[in-house]
């Protein structure tokens, strides 16, 4: 009894999890295609579906700069150690070389 029941609700979870994820689809492309209108494009043509695209590349494109922007300010909060901001390197004749970031 207890097998069924858990299996029950999980998959009316990963159903709803699965019409959420397509609702997020609809309603992206919408605001595309409602965006693209705006433009002055006739939907259902050639240059519709370009505009479309453009629109999914300046998307890509933000997200890349913002997934950037997170990576370079994560190093700026952490904690200051030697290995955060040196890196040293011993020579064959037993010079040591650091470089200071």
């Amino acid at each position: 009894m207890v097998w069924k029941n858990l299996v029950l609700i999980c998959s009316v979870l990963f159903i709803t999890a699965c019409i959420s994820n397509e609702q997020a689809r609809w309603e992206h492309d919408n605001r595309e295609i409602n965006e693209c209108m705006r433009l002055g494009y006739t939907p259902n043509t050639e240059r519709m579906a370009n505009c479309r695209l453009q629109l999914r590349m300046i998307d890509a494109q933000e997200d890349q700069a913002k997934a950037l922007r997170s990576r370079s300010y994560s190093h700026k909060f952490a904690p200051l150690t030697e290995d955060n901001y040196k890196s040293c390197k011993t020579t064959s004749s037993g010079n040591t070389i650091c470089k200071n970031w």
